[in-house]
């Protein structure tokens, strides 16, 4: 759980967090993430609700390598706008909520060195890992394999997405909501031609893009994926362009 604050638990650590917080004029919460991710001993996770709530939160840097971030862990932080990198190359694992409803800016890469793995939550098993953030950019690097439900949620900054042609996406969960649900000034063209599957109800639910260009191996369709769901159809699309027989 967090600990930041949290005096009836953890009195003598929050003693010293804020000593050291008041020596070097920064929030005890950024002397905390100091901590865990330049201890020496190797700290390849954050764990669930570590940082839940921390409003005062506003930067997080990490040094070194990590592996996963853990059950809203950054879950309403409402300050925490920089994150870098974003995210180290070595993540290959986010949990439900991870960064949800942090106003997080800039560009998202996953799936550089490894696969990532998500776990979901809830009636519609959904992940919400950058959900209501401001992300501008996603890059889907080679090794990305699946993106779940409500990973971007409503997210109202991501303008940008790109998929490397060489990674090839063959899950995106089931759900009624989408993993770019809600991106309202998601628009233009998106390529897809890596995915394998078009397997849920409204993957682009309610954004504004026109264009979709959709590959040769399709393997899974659902008549639903440029509309129905809870954010609405593709109502802007204008042109599908088929680099193959179109799937079936």
């Amino acid at each position: 759980g967090n600990f930041v604050g949290d005096r009836e638990k953890f009195p003598a650590l929050n003693d010293k967090l804020d000593e050291l917080a008041a020596k070097y004029r920064v929030s005890p919460s950024a002397i905390a993430v100091a901590w865990l991710l330049r201890h020496p001993a190797v700290i390849p996770a954050i764990v669930g609700t570590m940082f839940n709530g921390v409003t005062t939160l506003t930067n997080v840097v990490f040094k070194g390598a990590l592996k996963s971030v853990g059950y809203n862990s950054f879950n309403g932080c409402t300050n925490l706008r920089r994150v870098t990198p974003l995210l180290p190359p070595s993540v290959n694992k986010l949990e439900y909520g991870s960064f949800r409803s942090c106003p997080i800016e800039g560009v998202l890469t996953l799936g550089v060195d490894s696969a990532v793995s998500y776990t979901v939550e809830g009636g519609h098993n959904e992940n919400y890992s950058f959900g209501g953030s401001h992300i501008t950019d996603f890059i889907a690097g080679t090794n990305l394999t699946s993106i779940p439900p409500s990973f971007f949620n409503t997210c109202s900054t991501l303008t940008n997405v790109t998929f490397d042609s060489r990674c090839q996406v063959t899950s995106l969960g089931g759900s009624t909501y989408g993993a770019f649900c809600g991106c309202s000034k998601l628009g233009g063209t998106i390529d897809i031609s890596c995915f394998k599957v078009l397997s849920m109800d409204s993957f682009f639910g309610g954004c504004p893009i026109t264009e979709f260009i959709i590959g040769t191996n399709v393997t899974s369709v659902n008549s639903k994926f440029f509309g129905g769901g809870g954010y609405g159809s593709c109502n802007a699309l204008t042109t599908l362009i088929f680099l193959g027989d179109a799937p079936a």
